[in-house]
């Protein structure tokens, strides 16, 4: 993500992004909060208005998304990397409007895209993709039969969910599982691309834990919200932790 779109005062934001490349802002109007694998409506009426990706195919924030997904392209998944981890240091900073607009924008180019809702404690995207909030990721991680169902559920077009389904009694036990590790290199196998939306890292380890499994995590800040430190704080810590960073996103109003 190494452009020239990151101006406006969004510097001043990010001076230890030189660290994991450099951010490129989305204008988004922010979505606050988050079934077994389930097809999006692709009914406009229904999808909620945070998926600019598909309602909004024209605006600058839908111009923002085609050039995110246009460096992870590049710098990321043409050197076989499939699977993402979306992480931010707290509430109410994009992860999820991020992961779902990604996931429809890959999946507008004909990428068999997989999104999976790893916020455990306060899931949203079955509420953004207007499906059903059962079974799930929580579900399929407490079953031995957990991955499979990846295989008795194909994908409907180019786009799969996985919803959080129920909340576990202990989400960070669940999410530091060897079944996560099964369940997203089965996914791997099958999806050209895998996003994972987490809870805020500051509050819980669920993000950190899941972004040990991935190949890459994307760090999201937002613009007059995010605390600088914090952000630079996160991404060094998922290094430490042995996760590429790809890149940064700005979420700006």
């Amino acid at each position: 993500m190494e452009t020239n779109e990151h101006q406006n005062g969004e510097e001043s934001d990010q001076q230890q992004e030189s660290s994991s490349r450099s951010l490129v802002p989305l204008e988004s109007e922010q979505h606050p909060g988050r079934s077994l694998i389930e097809r999006p409506s692709h009914d406009v009426v229904k999808l909620s208005s945070a998926l600019a990706a598909f309602s909004k195919p024209f605006s600058n924030h839908s111009d923002a998304l085609w050039r995110i997904r246009s460096e992870l392209s590049r710098r990321c998944i043409e050197k076989g990397q499939r699977t993402f981890a979306i992480l931010s240091p707290e509430r109410c900073e994009g992860r999820s409007y991020l992961a779902a607009n990604l996931a429809v924008a890959f999946s507008q180019l004909g990428f068999r895209v997989m999104l999976i809702d790893g916020d455990l404690r306060n899931p949203c995207q079955h509420e953004i993709f207007q499906t059903r909030n059962e079974g799930g990721l929580s579900l399929m991680l407490t079953s031995r039969i957990g991955p499979n169902l990846l295989r008795s559920n194909p994908t409907t077009d180019s786009l799969s969910i996985i919803s959080a389904g129920k909340p576990p009694v202990n989400p960070l036990a669940m999410l530091s599982s060897d079944q996560l590790v099964r369940l997203l290199k089965r996914a791997s196998d099958m999806f050209d691309v895998v996003l994972i939306d987490t809870p805020p890292a500051e509050a819980f380890g669920d993000a950190e834990a899941i972004a040990h499994q991935v190949d890459a995590a994307i760090i999201v800040a937002r613009k007059g919200h995010s605390v600088l430190s914090r952000t630079a704080t996160l991404i060094q810590r998922v290094k430490e932790a042995g996760t590429e960073v790809a890149g940064a996103v700005l979420n700006t109003f």
